[in-house]
This record gives structure tokens, sequence and C-alpha cells, in this order.
């Protein structure tokens, strides 16, 4: 990461320093010393006073948990389940989970549903359907909110309709050039070392929120 970053930092503080001096020339004395001071602070830190700035706003009036609608429910869709997320789902109340698989992904294409549940006696059975019980599912995706801004959405929706019933936003900021320049240099840029923001959230869980397990 670090040896893909040098050439490209190297042509942007270059081509920095070439504005910096073409204004210097443009200009004399005390005016010319304001106007390289200013460019060359931009070049250096205009990139992260930017993408702070956007990411503090996104802290503040994005970030966090928003519940539209709260449903109880005994069985709703989850996308990759582990089974661990299994038990506790199972043990939080809920009659069944409901996720998908592709049990040969090069001879069959088709979508493969499975359900967990318990039985009568308590054990934990799995079954393959074709066709969901779940009125909701749960989903996550991430993406870009501005250069170096990063964003993870999860989502109760209606499976029918795709309505949101709650969701919540996360942000995340890495920081701009010359600080992820010395997290490379230092090897601390790895996951974990940015900051993010999540407003609300705290210790709450989005799914005991919105579709908490039916008595």
């Amino acid at each position: 990461m670090f040896f893909l970053l040098v050439p490209l930092l190297a042509l942007y503080v270059l081509g920095g320093l070439y504005l910096v001096g073409r204004c210097a020339v443009a200009f004399e004395g005390k005016k010319a010393k304001v106007v390289v001071a200013l460019l060359l602070f931009l070049v250096l830190y205009g990139d992260e006073l930017l993408t702070y700035f956007t990411w503090r706003y996104d802290c503040s009036n994005k970030a966090g948990m928003f519940v539209y609608e709260r449903t109880p429910v005994k069985i709703f869709f989850y996308p990759d389940l582990s089974e661990a997320f299994v038990d506790s789902f199972l043990k939080r109340g809920y009659s069944a989970v409901e996720g998908t698989d592709f049990p040969d992904k090069e001879n069959d294409k088709s979508k493969i549903y499975y359900r967990f549940s318990k039985d009568s006696e308590g054990r934990k059975t799995k079954e393959t359907v074709r066709v969901l019980e779940s009125e909701f599912r749960y989903s996550t995706r991430q993406g870009i909110e501005f250069p170096h801004v990063d964003f993870t959405r999860s989502a109760v929706e209606s499976v029918s309709d795709g309505k949101v019933i709650g969701e919540t936003l996360i942000y995340k900021y890495a920081g701009g050039w010359v600080l992820r320049l010395l997290k490379s240099i230092a090897r601390a840029d790895q996951e974990g070392s940015a900051q993010v923001c999540t407003g609300n959230i705290e210790k709450r869980n989005l799914i005991n929120e919105v579709i908490p397990p039916a008595k």
C-alpha cells in the first residue's frame, strides 16, 4: 500500500509546489509570502480539512439508529447466517431464522433458502426451503460517502416491497493523504485505525429495536 501511494503523492506534491511557484512569481513582497504559505497549507492539509469536516457533518446529521416502525415477529431473514448468529437469535425467543445458501455454485445457480428452528425437544434443526416465511429481512452494505469517508448502512426492510422500517448509519474517517501516509509508514493503516462515528447506536441492536421476538 505504501509503495503505491508514494508515486501518486509525489505527483500531487510536485503539482502543488509548481502552482505555489507560479503564484510566488505573480505576487511580490509580503503578499507573495502569504499566498505561498496559504497554498502550501492547502497542498498539505486541504483534503484533510475537507474530508474531516465532511465526516463531522455526517456524524452530526446522519449517523445513528433510526426506528420508523416496531413490529414483533416470530421469524425473519438474515443473510450469511453463522452458527453463532443462529444460536443467539433462537435464544432471544425467535421461532426461526431464515437465510440463503448456494450449495453448488458451479452447477446450480438458483438461490436456495434455509431455515433454522428448534424442534419440540429444543434441538436446533435446519431445513431447505424455496419459499420464505419471513416478512422482514436484515441487510448491510458499505459505500463511499466522500473520498476517505466510508459508511456502513444496515437496514430492516419488508420482503414484499422493500419498505425500510429501521436502519443504522455508521461513518468512518481514514484521514487525508498526509495522515494516511504517516499511518502507512508506521504500519498503522490497518482496520481499526480509522475514526468511527456511530451516533446514538452505542450498545443498541437494530434487530431488537425494530423486529423484537413476538411473545
